[in-house]
């Protein structure tokens, strides 16, 4: 374990006070999942893990604030912790983030067959961001300043201005063509035993060309 957490048996006291996390999650560890380390509270890092995926499905009061993780659920394999930290053990996800969406387009379950740990950048950079982003394309904004549509993109955990445009649609062609671009160099870093994340990868470019060819057409 990378973290400052150390495992420490739970007292029968301890144990007896346990209740469902969110109203669903068994947390059946052996061991507390908070310490103190220098005057620090710790938390396994396996719990918080699966306390953070609980509560994007069953917490009313993150469902009020991301309401696009309505109607998500948990397998309820994975609703005992350790369940969960068995499957987690054997993946590579230290500092990454667990997604339920890239393997499977729309996906709303989180389960072994359909999470996958990767990296902030590349999470950052396939957020959809429905509800923020307002009218314009995802990637496309309106600048005040000189009455022209500007496209960004996630690039390395930053966003890249990529310039100015006349257009919504020539905005969102440079958008998808430099998400395509992103997408490709982060999968060609990942290790040979990830190809289910690299075909699912390769499917999304596909979608961004797909959808650069059709905006071009339009544009003409």
């Amino acid at each position: 374990m990378t973290s400052k957490f150390k495992e420490v048996t739970a007292s029968k006291s301890s144990l007896s006070m346990r209740k469902l996390l969110y109203g669903v999650g068994v947390n059946d560890a052996w061991y507390n999942v908070t310490c103190t380390f220098n005057g620090k509270v710790e938390k396994c890092p396996y719990y918080e893990r699966w306390q953070s995926m609980l509560s994007r499905c069953y917490s009313l009061h993150y469902l009020s604030r991301k309401p696009t993780y309505k109607g998500c659920s948990v397998i309820d394999e994975w609703k005992v912790f350790s369940n969960f930290r068995k499957w987690m053990e054997k993946q590579d996800w230290f500092g990454k983030h667990l997604d339920k969406d890239l393997l499977v387009v729309g996906n709303k379950v989180y389960s072994p067959s359909t999470c996958v740990f990767i990296s902030l950048s590349l999470n950052n950079l396939l957020l959809d961001s429905k509800n923020s982003r307002g009218k314009y394309p995802q990637g496309v904004y309106w600048n005040k300043g000189n009455s022209k549509y500007m496209a960004r993109c996630y690039n390395k955990g930053r966003q890249e201005f990529l310039g100015y445009f006349s257009c919504v649609k020539q905005a969102e062609i440079a958008y998808c063509k430099k998400k395509s671009e992103v997408i490709l160099t982060e999968s060609a870093c990942l290790p040979e035993d990830q190809s289910n994340l690299q075909e699912a990868l390769a499917e999304r470019v596909v979608t961004l060309t797909d959808r650069v060819g059709y905006l071009t057409l339009e544009s003409q």
